[in-house]
């Protein structure tokens, strides 16, 4: 009986993405310990995507799960989840912070406009992550959405959620 293996660039050892993103959230856990945001983990450890692993941990994950920290509010959650779709793994990082306003969401990858602002506890931000990230995710054959909704008042229906669809390494 013949055993397909699976393997990453260069002949590398294959990386799932819940390895990456637990990689990558070590990165990241002071941030978190310091605003005392629970992360919600479930990612299923059989997603194979294809990606490149140093690029997605330092620019593409780093930069949205910090994005996702700066702009929640202390005592929060963050949930990351993946789902398979097809020939498709998407991975969500929802946040229950600020949201954005929808202009600032169809300017986000246009490095030309302004969509810096500070996070719920000053933090600072230039606005250029965002425009990377895109060119990071097709340049993997991806994609990214974002949906999300400016807190308003008492609204508890608010935050931003970050789709990244990535082709199966199947």
């Amino acid at each position: 009986m013949s055993q397909r293996l699976k393997h990453g660039p260069c002949g590398s050892p294959p990386i799932t993405l819940y390895e990456a993103v637990i990689e990558a959230i070590c990165i990241t856990e002071q941030q978190s310990k310091k605003k005392q945001i629970e992360l919600e983990i479930n990612i299923d450890k059989d997603h194979f995507v294809k990606f490149e692993k140093t690029s997605f941990i330092n620019l593409v994950f780093n930069n949205l799960i910090t994005n996702a920290i700066k702009f929640s509010f202390p005592n929060s959650r963050i949930t990351l989840e993946s789902t398979r779709k097809r020939n498709t793994v998407e991975l969500s990082i929802r946040d229950y912070g600020i949201g954005m306003p929808p202009q600032m969401i169809d300017d986000i990858f246009d490095i030309s406009k302004t969509t810096s602002r500070s996070g719920t506890d000053e933090e600072q931000e230039t606005g250029y992550g965002m425009p990377l990230v895109k060119k990071f995710m097709l340049a993997y054959g991806g994609n990214i959405n974002v949906k999300s909704v400016e807190k308003a008042g008492d609204s508890t229906k608010h935050g931003t959620e970050v789709i990244l669809s990535f082709l199966c390494d199947a």
